[in-house]
């Protein structure tokens, strides 16, 4: 988690914006009925970008994501679910081809 994200009204700006996140996140992935682990900046990234880790089985999709993207909440659901979607997507087809 970094540490240099200034605190507003005693909230972590960059923690509040993860709950949200993962809670949109989630919902994306209740919603395809497919059992995906969700992880959110899993390796300490730079500032100016973020990444949520999708994975399912054995197989691991990473989504990068612009930091001020990542802090709005409009931005994020516009520009991001889309892509969040299509690798949810992708990751249950291929690993399902690639069992048989």
């Amino acid at each position: 988690m970094p540490a240099d994200y200034p605190k507003r009204n005693g909230h972590d700006p960059y923690l509040v914006a993860c709950d949200r996140v993962m809670t949109d996140v989630m919902g994306v992935v209740r919603a395809r009925g497919v059992l995906i682990g969700v992880d959110i900046d899993p390796v300490r990234a730079p500032l100016d970008f973020h990444q949520i880790q999708l994975t399912y089985g054995r197989r691991t999709r990473l989504v990068p994501v612009d930091h001020d993207i990542f802090m709005n909440a409009e931005f994020f659901r516009t520009l991001v679910l889309h892509q969040i979607e299509s690798a949810i997507d992708e990751l249950a087809s291929s690993e399902g081809a690639s069992e048989s």
